[in-house]
């Protein structure tokens, strides 16, 4: 009985470490796909577009704060565009639409 119950806890611990050693693996090797970007010689793990500033003679990131900030600008310049266009394209559909009327009304008074 206590042969069987060591083999079992054996077993139980092989298995344990043959995965949380296959989770490691896995962990390791997205760690070592991932890049990063190299800017001014150095490798950050930042997104492509945020800005490398030169602070107190060394390079590093921009702050997460200026990068939203820029990120959030352009799409706010972006949304006021098609909101230009939307209103555009409102005024016409409400000229087409007075045009059809207008006509409409016409062909009902000539009869």
């Amino acid at each position: 009985n206590m042969r069987d119950y060591r083999r079992f806890l054996t077993l139980c611990l092989a298995w344990i470490l043959l995965l949380a050693g296959g989770e490691f693996r896995v962990l390791g090797a997205q760690d070592e796909t991932d890049e990063g970007v190299k800017k001014f010689g150095t490798v950050h793990n930042i997104a492509e577009d945020r800005k490398i500033e030169k602070i107190g003679g060394l390079y590093e990131p921009e702050g997460l704060d200026k990068y939203m900030k820029r990120l959030f600008e352009g799409v706010n310049a972006r949304m006021d565009a098609l909101e230009g266009q939307v209103s555009r394209v409102e005024k016409q559909l409400q000229e087409i639409h007075a045009l059809l009327k207008s006509s409409s009304g016409e062909k009902q008074t000539s009869r």
